[in-house]
């Protein structure tokens, strides 16, 4: 008990310390030492001398102990092995080392190494904010558990924990806060200075330095030391800003000890009955499952939910037999819980509690009374704080095809080493003419060649990469929770959408009420081909409320069946059922009470209980205590001959969709379906709506909270259908077709009629061909009966029935038998919709092949939605778009998910440091994720109501992986040319000036930093952006630069040294002299550095061109015209400062000129010409693609 039995995601080893200096990198190296210097002795002894190589052997312990003690902070096995030894029990162990598994293709979690907190009798370890606990019958550190699955009938009579409860609970659970440890400047930036990305860089530094270059040494390390003191100064007021988001600490009554009382909301524990009250300045502080009362929350700063929710109590009578089903917080209990980090609009709480005194008066009603389920770091928003505080981390840009690249540098690399250390080492002591050469120097040039395969600014540049598109998004008023999914983006090829509140907009508009009896038909007609705003027009009038007379029962419906309630004054909830009752005219005068009209004579409804809308079971219900004549909208009392009757009766009113609400009435009318098609087809939204009245005898004395739904949802009497439509957002067509054009893959998963949503898809231009719906064969779909398999999935219980595609348009013609073979002819000529109930009766297998092909997805419960976007990730990237807590699944599930906040969060409720300023918002660092802007609900939030957010992201990930790719060939050709230099130039005996390299590395530098700010492309290309460096067209024109750069380079190199003196002998352990041959050497490889920014700029089609990126392109023409200013010596003055020796005559300069011009022309032209072949390829091949 007290342990979660999902281990599987990690593995856990166990260590205990070393005694102190005895770990290996402390006295046990001391052999090292001893060793080296023993050998070193025994060499000067045997020389007779000291030499300087001596002191290099020394220097090798010094060098091995570093390396050992930077292991220890790079890897945690290394740590673990030098400074720890393995325990086989926790028992003995004072750290764990905690091992994540594998358990998606695109989200890891680190490796770390965290100490054993013992209390008492308990062990447990923190990793990442979770909790485990060691459970001893297992023998396994296992994730603590908050108790979330037991039989109903212990939370409800519940009665809160003891004092001595409270205090196992605190040790056990801790306190109800978000705990994020503030680390001092010099703490941050002495964890920066040990990452390899640092030390690397300060080696380099050395390095140049033992080689005598100060400038461009000194340099490098004042740039480093100040851009890593930056990116410390930042991750502080992260951090700062983070712990700023926990909820204050505030006084709440709780249940303990058989009576209430008063203590800090960070004192809250699980088990805990705590009372909810309205609370306009603050978010709820933990996930609780509601006992008694209801509450309105909203969910917009969590979930993005627009409409607030109403979460009603679990109440059951003492011998309902639901009380010994298990809890289900995704499924059917879900409208019982209220998450942390919701804001309470509304309490009210009329039931009488049995088991626990009567809970305080807040207000006009008393609190409403809830079980504490989760606290701190696991609640709803503890999981949103979580994930912004470990994704706060640097991101960058990693891939195996990188690890790949860098190998086939180190090649390049090693060969260029290999070359000179043989000269070095067998032909250069075989040159008497020459002086012999130093093994230090030697060393140096080794050292030089290795560390250029990958240049300083690299790792930071594919960070920046993607967090200028972080930056970019923001302005859109688009936030990321997870930064690593920016890249995915760019690979997405399938875009799924929901309809209500996305595709569609919340708010309704009543057309009339159908179906009903001939005397009371509405005035809209709805033969032929009426379309919905004919409907609309006919069937309301300018105030929103219908000129068609509707039966009592009808209007009942419309009105009181809703989840509405008053806040300040204001009628809040859902826009269908504003509309419904807008449309019968009736007012909310009060929390659950609606009236006809203000005053005497009036029909009072009083909500004495209610079921809300679930998904699952595509229907609400409520309980009504009724008062008055019965008037229906527009028409007469009930009674015979209009005679006036008071009523005082209890009504069970019920509306939900047409195949739920179906087999409960008491009778069916011979044209529901028909009917229902035609309004479906239409593109309308249809609810049913159905009502009874209960027998006096079966409600006298009844406790309306402990009623039976399922008494209440039969034998019904149907009362129409409500005809709803919701109109297209203004830029859903237009972002749908720029899709359409890009050649994705774009599709709807709706809960909504297949009828509807086919119409919606196709006025979105989502379709355009005739649609065919799959559904079981009439024969055998009464005995179809799915059934959930332990996966959560849907099997079938006995025989899978035989599936048919059925046509929309036209029910006579044949139906077409159901084969996976025959999809692709099928989807040439038709486009598929496949309902929820199809869906539940195929297999896996079946849905990953028919899934691909699909359009609409419509009436799909949540756990549907997930399985179609499981089965869309196994054929491509895909990209999901919703609005609310339904989708939750589905956008968690998606490569890429984007929750729409439409409703703005409560400024109230806000940490105060969520404000964002302009300057912020245009810095170059990726503004950190606040609470208000992030949705627990998916990785992406956009702050608006149009998915045209798609469009952004899409852009964003493309140019960044476009990015990337431009970084790993500018890398690439830098690399090479430079081993080349450091090799084959160095050793006849060219050297750079200090000041050159300098400057050299200085504006290679700023280039790298200009390039990743270019802007993505203002519109989707149909081609798809190419992710490998390996690709024929990337690899070709590397190939070729590469060729035309080595080609100028030795043939100025040549010309050059055509002009030496016949005396010239090189001098390789010399100090830097300005000569002819290192003058054009240098200009060559500045104009080769130039044009591999020029030539490999990306641009079209994925990024906006070089002439938009102004800083980029003037540094780039400046810098070639210096170049070329420095070849034609138009500035003498200027070549001097730099060093550069004038040309000996005028044809000399020109042929210098010349090979300038074909380096930079050649490399940028024929770049620019193989991409141009490489987009024109990639089009076609899109295109292709989208035939098949």
């Amino acid at each position: 008990e007290g342990v979660s039995p999902k281990a599987a995601k990690y593995r856990f080893e166990y260590y205990s310390p070393r005694p102190r200096y005895w770990s290996y990198d402390a006295l046990p190296f001391g052999g090292v030492y001893g060793a080296v210097l023993a050998g070193v002795t025994a060499l000067i002894v045997r020389k007779g001398e000291v030499l300087f190589e001596h002191f290099l052997w020394c220097l090798l312990p010094v060098t091995l102990h570093v390396l050992l003690f930077l292991a220890t902070q790079w890897s945690v096995k290394a740590r673990c092995i030098v400074r720890f030894r393995s325990e086989v029990s926790i028992d003995k162990a004072t750290h764990v080392r905690v091992l994540p598994q594998v358990t998606s293709t695109h989200k890891s979690y680190p490796t770390l190494l965290v100490p054993v907190d013992k209390q008492g009798q308990e062990l447990s370890i923190s990793y990442q904010k979770k909790k485990f606990v060691y459970d001893s019958t297992t023998d396994q550190l296992q994730r603590l558990k908050f108790d979330l699955s037991s039989i109903l009938d212990k939370y409800v009579n519940s009665v809160g924990l003891s004092a001595q409860e409270a205090v196992d609970a605190t040790r056990r659970y801790g306190a109800n806060i978000y705990d994020i440890p503030l680390p001092t400047f010099g703490e941050l930036f002495q964890e920066h200075a040990v990452a390899p990305f640092f030390v690397f860089q300060v080696f380099c530094v050395l390095l140049w330095l033992m080689d005598e270059y100060w400038y461009y040494s000194l340099l490098t390390l004042f740039m480093l030391i100040v851009l890593e003191a930056q990116m410390v100064h930042r991750r502080r007021s992260d951090l700062s800003e983070l712990r700023a988001m926990r909820i204050p600490p505030r006084p709440m009554h709780v249940h303990r000890d058989g009576g209430w009382k008063v203590v800090q909301s960070d004192q809250l524990l699980p088990g805990d009955l705590v009372a909810l009250s309205r609370k306009a300045d603050a978010s709820f502080p933990c996930d609780v499952l509601l006992l008694q009362g209801s509450v309105l929350v909203n969910e917009a700063m969590l979930t993005g939910e627009s409409v607030p929710q109403m979460k009603v109590a679990l109440s059951l009578s003492p011998d309902s037999p639901e009380l010994q089903a298990k809890l289900d917080l995704r499924g059917a209990h879900k409208q019982h819980v209220v998450s942390a980090g919701t804001n309470i609009m509304l309490h009210q709480n009329a039931a009488k509690a049995k088991n626990i005194k009567k809970p305080p008066t807040v207000g006009p009603s008393c609190a409403a009374v809830g079980y504490v389920l989760r606290t701190g770091f696991d609640t709803t928003q503890g999981k949103l704080c979580r994930t912004i505080l470990f994704s706060a981390e640097r991101v960058t840009v990693q891939s195996r095809e990188a690890l790949h690249f860098l190998m086939i540098l180190l090649v390049f690399a090693i060969c260029a080493c290999g070359y000179v250390l043989y000269d070095g080492l067998v032909v250069a002591p075989t040159r008497t003419e020459e002086a012999p050469r130093s093994t230090f120097k030697l060393f140096l040039s080794v050292s030089h060649i290795i560390t250029s395969v990958v240049p300083p600014e690299f790792p930071i540049m594919l960070s920046l990469a993607v967090n200028l598109s972080l930056v970019a998004l923001v302005r859109q008023r688009i936030f990321c929770t997870e930064p690593f999914r920016v890249p995915l983006a760019g690979r997405v090829e399938t875009c799924c959408f929901d309809k209500t509140g996305t595709l569609t907009s919340d708010s309704m508009e009543v057309g009339g009420v159908h179906g009903l009896p001939d005397d009371s038909a509405p005035l809209a007609p709805i033969g032929g081909h009426a379309t919905s705003e004919e409907v609309e027009q006919e069937g309301r009038v300018s105030n929103g409320c219908i000129a068609q007379p509707l039966p009592f029962l009808t209007t009942a419906v419309m009105a009181a069946c809703s989840g509405l309630t008053v806040v300040d004054g204001e009628v809040v909830g859902d826009p269908l059922e504003r509309a419904a009752l807008q449309a019968v005219g009736w007012f909310m005068i009060g929390t659950d009470l609606v009236a006809s009209k203000v005053g005497k004579g009036a029909d009072r409804l009083q909500v004495l209980h209610r079921f809300p809308f679930a998904s699952e079971l595509q229907r609400m219900a409520v309980v009504v205590r009724h008062q008055g004549p019965g008037c229906g909208h527009q028409g007469s009392a009930d009674g015979a001959g209009g005679a006036r009757t008071e009523h005082d009766r209890w009504l069970a009113l019920v509306k939900g969709s047409c195949e739920a609400l179906r087999p409960r009435l008491r009778e069916v009318p011979d044209n529901f379906e028909s009917l229902q098609a035609k309004l479906s087809k239409a593109g309308f939204r249809v609810l049913c709506l159905a009502a009874k009245v209960l027998p006096p005898e079966t409600t006298k004395g009844v406790d309306p909270t402990q009623m039976v739904r399922e008494s209440l949802e039969c034998d019904l009497e149907f009362c129409g259908m409500l005809v709803l439509r919701n109109a297209i957002k203004a830029q859903t067509s237009k972002t749908v077709k720029q899709l359409r054009r890009s050649y994705h893959r774009v599709l709807m998963i709706t809960g909504d009629n297949p009828l509807t949503a086919c119409q919606v898809a196709t006025q979105v231009s989502m379709a355009e061909g005739k649609f065919l719906v799959l559904e079981p064969a009439e024969k055998e779909a009464l005995s179809a009966s799915p059934a959930v398999s332990s996966n959560g999935q849907a099997d079938v219980a006995v025989q899978r029935p035989t599936l048919e595609w059925r046509s929309q348009d036209d029910p006579s013609k044949t139906p077409k038998t159901f084969s996976v073979a025959k999809l692709k002819d099928l989807t040439r000529k038709y486009t598929l919709c496949l309902p929820g109930k199809a869906l539940s009766l195929l297999t896996d297998e079946d849905l990953e092949a028919l899934a691909p092909f699909v359009t609409v997805f419509a009436r799909v419960s949540p756990q549907q939605k997930e399985q179609v976007v499981t089965a869309l990730n196994k054929k491509s990237h895909t990209i999901m778009v919703g609005d609310g807590t339904n989708d939750v699944g589905a956008l968690k599930h998606a490569h890429v998910g984007i929750s729409l906040l439409t409703s703005e969060v409560p400024a109230s409720i806000l940490p105060a440091a969520s404000g964002r300023t302009q300057q912020q918002v245009l810095s170059d660092q990726a503004p950190i994720v606040r609470l208000g802007d992030a949705s627990i609900a998916s990785p992406f939030t956009y702050k608006g109501d149009s998915i045209k957010c798609s469009l952004h992201i899409l852009r964003c990930g493309r140019a960044t992986l476009s990015t990337v790719l431009m970084m790993y060939k500018i890398m690439g050709l830098n690399s090479v040319l430079s081993a080349f230099a450091m090799s084959v130039l160095t050793l006849d005996g060219v050297k750079l000036g200090d000041g050159q390299t300098a400057m050299e590395s200085l504006f290679t530098s700023m280039c790298f930093f200009m390039v990743s700010r270019s802007a993505p492309a203002k519109d989707l290309a149909k081609q798809r952006p190419n992710g490998s460096v390996f690709a024929w067209h990337v690899l070709l024109t590397l190939a070729l630069q590469l060729i035309v750069h080595v080609g100028v380079l030795v043939s100025g190199w040549k010309l050059a040294t055509s002009l030496r003196d016949k005396e010239f002998k090189r001098d390789l352990e010399g100090d830097f002299e300005p000569n002819l041959t290192n003058t054009v050497v240098f200009q060559l490889m500045a104009a080769m550095h130039a044009s591999s920014f020029l030539a490999n700029y990306e641009g079209h089609p994925f990024m906006q061109p070089l002439t938009a990126n102004k800083p980029l392109l003037y540094s780039l023409s400046v810098f070639v015209l210096l170049i070329f200013a420095t070849g034609s010596e138009v500035i003498p003055e200027f070549n001097s400062a730099l060093s550069l020796v004038p040309s000996p005559n005028e044809d000399f300069r020109r042929q210098v000129v010349t090979l300038l011009m074909l380096d930079v022309g050649l490399s940028v032209g024929l770049s620019r010409l193989i991409g141009a072949v490489a987009v024109h390829l990639g089009g076609s091949a899109a295109e292709k693609r989208a035939k098949e």
